[in-house]
């Protein structure tokens, strides 16, 4: 299915976004900006390295102007269709790039079963899928998985407070404009995806 959308993919640590932005991209044949991913393959050379870090590592959000470098870059290389996951996670990132969005598809899912995720997964070192503790190696590659630095129950509870304090205004100001679509994103993969095909 080809398409034109431009979808920003919002939801709390642990709601799948990485899982779920995968699906849309091959769904709608186009590409997912994974921003988190970028802002963790930024080189240490870089001179905004170890804030960038540092911040990830805390749970806390980067600076937006650095990150805002970052997103534009991506976003006009794939200004045909995207599906964007990690920008606009507060309302001051609007001032440092508006990616134009058609929809703002929001995965909302309970503290309780997003921690539980967070804190069983896994991720392959090759190419970073996301797995829970039960499986062994990737299924794609054979990778080796590891636990990420970030997924620990401190770093946790302080995402959730960043996405309650600073997220939550972004999706009220997108369901103001009717751009929001909100996903019971507890529920098994095939269901998410067919309530956001029913949904878009």
């Amino acid at each position: 299915m080809d398409s034109k959308l431009k979808i920003l993919l919002i939801g709390p640590p642990g709601a799948g976004k990485t899982v779920i932005a995968n699906k849309i991209s091959e769904l709608y044949n186009i590409p997912f900006v994974k921003v988190g991913s970028l802002l963790r393959e930024i080189k240490p050379e870089n001179k905004n390295y170890n804030l960038i870090k540092s911040s990830m590592e805390k749970g806390e959000l980067a600076p937006n102007n650095l990150v805002a470098e970052v997103v534009r870059e991506e976003v006009e290389k794939n200004n045909q269709g995207f599906v964007l996951d990690g920008w606009l996670r507060q309302l001051s990132d609007m001032d440092e790039f508006d990616p134009q969005v058609d929809k703002v598809v929001f995965l909302n899912c309970p503290k309780e079963v997003c921690k539980d995720r967070i804190l069983n997964r896994v991720i392959c070192k090759i190419d970073k899928s996301i797995y829970s503790f039960s499986e062994k190696v990737c299924s794609l590659c054979g990778g080796e998985l590891e636990k990420r630095s970030d997924d620990t129950e401190e770093t946790f509870e302080n995402r959730w407070s960043v996405f309650e304090e600073k997220t939550i205004p972004v999706l009220n100001f997108f369901k103001e404009k009717n751009m929001l679509v909100g996903i019971d994103a507890s529920k098994s993969i095939p269901e998410i995806m067919d309530q956001i095909k029913n949904s878009l």
